[in-house]
Formats: structure tokens, C-alpha cells, sequence
């Protein structure tokens, strides 16, 4: 794309979109990495290597810019929420489903060895009426959560759908995100009382589609597994650098390094 830029802008015609993807490709080729090497919950996770190999590569970039005074700032963490294996599987009346798209909510306990063997309940988006005349105590309860653009981003968040379904007894939550295709998402903050997942369009409408197909004499269940570790003595860092400007002002530009995925 060529701007018209007005020509007091002239200067910002060196601004190039493809030289700035470099940058996001280098960013998604960490978490990449950190993938590859066998861990399932993977990108740039804070206070994992890759945490510190993207901070590495900050500095790296802010030397080459000619910044001055180019630093880390080290920070111990509290004990770190790491969930390092899961499985989820249906079956009702011989039929078996395996999900490709589930991912456990921020926070949310880990099962024992042993895992969960739960009748799963369809409960719609969550609201109370969902909830009428369904028994979910002891059971898992399958929720479907809109996108939204607001501050809570989906209606399971402003429903409250999460905690109405464990203070009714839940003892697991699956939470799709009603978006197209089979999107894979780390719901955050979640902090979820029982063992919580997220889960793509395609496998939680292939899940209650097996539940709407169950008979009575039928009862639809879900196994589930989650190993999660809270991980202490890790630790992560600032990146700092000063660019001397026009004035005598001192701006402060921040970003976040971490992310999940790429």
C-alpha cells in the first residue's frame, strides 16, 4: 500500500507494515519453539524459557534501534500456574468423541490421576432460564458463550454462567466459544472452582449434538483429565530502553511480552 501522506507526514514514509510483520513472525517462531519442544500449554509464557528468549530478542531490537541504556529488570513470581496434560472424551451409545480445541481455563484445578467420569447437561448460554429444570449437580455442564464487544467480551462473563453452574453443583464446566471454525482460546482471568475448559464451535456443537441424540435409557458422559502444577521460583523481566527525544518530557511506551499460542 502507498499512503498519501500530507507532507508535513513525509517522515513517517519509512514506516514499512511488511518490515513490522518481520517482527510478529519472529515473536510467533518463539512460541513456536517453545511448542515444539513438547509443552502443551505453549507460547510466550511468563516465567518460561520462552518468557526469557523473548526478552533476549526484545533487547536485541532495541540495541539495533540505537536505544541507550538497554537493561533487564529480573522479578521473582509468585507460584505459576502451569497445566502440563489434559484429555477430554464423550461417548453416549457407543458413539466416542475426541476434541482437538480444548484448552483449560486460567487457574482452574487439575483432577487426579484417576480423572472425571461425569454425565454431561447441555445448559444453553447459562442464564437462569437455561437452567430451569436441569439437574447439574455432580455433573458437567456444557455452556455456549457469545463474543461480544464489551468489557466482559462474551455473554458467559456477563451472564455469569460460570459461577451460576457451580453454585448449582457443577463439577466441571465446558465453556464453547460460539465463533466460526474451531478456535482453540485461553479464557483468562478465569480462576474457575472445578475443572473448567474452553472449546472450539465444531467440537461443542459435535458434543451436544451427541447429547441431543442420547435416548432415555441412554445417559451421555464425559471423561476428562487434567494435570496442573503451580510452579514456584520462577522468574521474568522488564526490558528497558530510552530513545532521547525532542523535550525534556519523559514518555513511557509499554507493551506486554507474553502471550499465549502465538
Amino acid at each position: 500500500l502507498q499512503w498519501n501522506l500530507a507532507p508535513s507526514d513525509q517522515r513517517y514514509a519509512a514506516i514499512d507494515g511488511k518490515h513490522l510483520k518481520e517482527y510478529v513472525s519472529e515473536q510467533a517462531a518463539i512460541s513456536r519453539r517453545y511448542r515444539d519442544a513438547g509443552h502443551k500449554f505453549w507460547g510466550r509464557i511468563i516465567g518460561a524459557e520462552s518468557d526469557a528468549e523473548d526478552a533476549r530478542w526484545l533487547m536485541e531490537k532495541f540495541r539495533h534501534a540505537g536505544l541507550s541504556d538497554v537493561r533487564t529488570q529480573s522479578f521473582d513470581l509468585p507460584p505459576q500456574w502451569m497445566p502440563n496434560s489434559w484429555s477430554v472424551i464423550a461417548s453416549s451409545g457407543g458413539k466416542i468423541l475426541q476434541f482437538e480445541s480444548v484448552q483449560p481455563a486460567y487457574l482452574a484445578p487439575g483432577t487426579s490421576s484417576d480423572g472425571l467420569d461425569l454425565e454431561v447437561v447441555y445448559a444453553g448460554l447459562g442464564s437462569e432460564a437455561d437452567f430451569q429444570g436441569r439437574d447439574v449437580r455432580g455433573k458437567a455442564v456444557l455452556l455456549f458463550s457469545m463474543p461480544q464487544p464489551d468489557s466482559a467480551w462474551n455473554s458467559a462473563a456477563s451472564e455469569g454462567a460460570v459461577e451460576r453452574a457451580v453454585g448449582k453443583g457443577a463439577a466441571a464446566i465446558f465453556e464453547v466459544i460460539a465463533a466460526p471454525g474451531n478456535i482453540r482460546m485461553q479464557i483468562y482471568p478465569a480462576g474457575d472452582k472445578v475443572p473448567a475448559f474452553s472449546m472450539g464451535s465444531d467440537d461443542g456443537n459435535a458434543l451436544r449434538n451427541l447429547i441431543a441424540s442420547t435416548s432415555a435409557s441412554q445417559t451421555p458422559r464425559i471423561k476428562m483429565y487434567l494435570n496442573v502444577n503451580m510452579v514456584p521460583g520462577l522468574k521474568t523481566a522488564t526490558v528497558w530502553g530510552t530513545l532521547p527525544g525532542a523535550t525534556d518530557e519523559t514518555i513511557y511506551v509499554v507493551a506486554h511480552r507474553d502471550g499465549w499460542f502465538e
